[in-house]
């Protein structure tokens, strides 16, 4: 197959427009756009540490207040026992949110230093949902390569995805490299069954852009996958992480 198409045809690509994200902090704004991992990971956590400690502050409250002889009974004992218990378990749970958010920070570093900028095509193969809908796939293809050789990858990569769904369609469930399939010759193309962000096939819109990032693990063979975002909300993103890269150069 990859031998067979000497002469494939034409691919638009826009390599000239390439949105190659300026720092981190533009990373991890197309990572996490809506800040939800940062509101789970660190104000949640923050929040619930928060409550056990005005819980305790009120049962201190109430004791030193107390003027009777007997003193607190044992339920009260009981609630300061629960509420020491409730406090140890919510700064454990935001000492364990605190190294995710961590590992996330190095993944971000990871993704801007090491991430492959490519365009981003449809395949000619939609993933059929449980309820009739459909969920488009896509042919990804670095930024860096020559006309040619994208146009190679490109139309190797449909005709295999073409001829696959023909007879089974289990191994289009993974990302796939191309040069697993065709060789060193065509690195710098992938198989993408679903990217974020993405649902329906009407959802999609032509010349979009994704970062692919190798595994940590070599073990893994799932790369990641991070969305361009694009118009509007990519400029927002572009300005605000310009605001924060320049205060944190003061």
């Amino acid at each position: 197959m990859w031998a067979a198409l000497s002469r494939p045809a034409p691919v638009i690509r826009r390599p000239e427009d390439a949105p190659l994200p300026e720092s981190v902090q533009e990373v991890r704004l197309w990572e996490d756009s809506g800040s939800f991992a940062r509101t789970q990971l660190i104000h949640a956590p923050v929040f619930w540490v928060c409550l056990p400690v005005a819980a305790i502050g009120l049962l201190w409250f109430l004791t030193v207040d107390d003027s009777s002889d007997a003193g607190p009974d044992g339920f009260f004992w009981a609630l300061w026992v629960a509420a020491f218990v409730w406090l140890l378990v919510s700064v454990g749970v935001l000492v364990h949110r605190l190294n995710i958010r961590r590992e996330d920070l190095a993944d971000h570093e990871r993704i801007y230093r090491h991430g492959v900028l490519c365009t981003l095509h449809r395949a000619p193969w939609d993933l059929g949902g449980g309820e009739g809908d459909s969920s488009p796939t896509f042919i990804a293809l670095d930024h860096r390569l020559g006309d040619r050789a994208a146009r190679r990858i490109h139309q190797a990569l449909r005709t295999w995805i073409t001829a696959v769904t023909a007879v089974d369609t289990s191994c289009l469930d993974e990302t796939l490299p191309a040069e697993r399939l065709f060789g060193t010759e065509a690195k710098g193309g992938w198989y993408l069954p679903f990217i974020p962000g993405f649902g329906t096939s009407e959802d999609f819109a032509a010349h979009q852009w994704v970062l692919i990032t190798a595994p940590k693990d070599p073990e893994d063979p799932q790369p990641v996958v991070t969305t361009v975002p694009r118009g509007k909300t990519f400029q927002r993103m572009r300005e605000k992480a310009r605001r924060r890269a320049a205060r944190s150069a003061r």
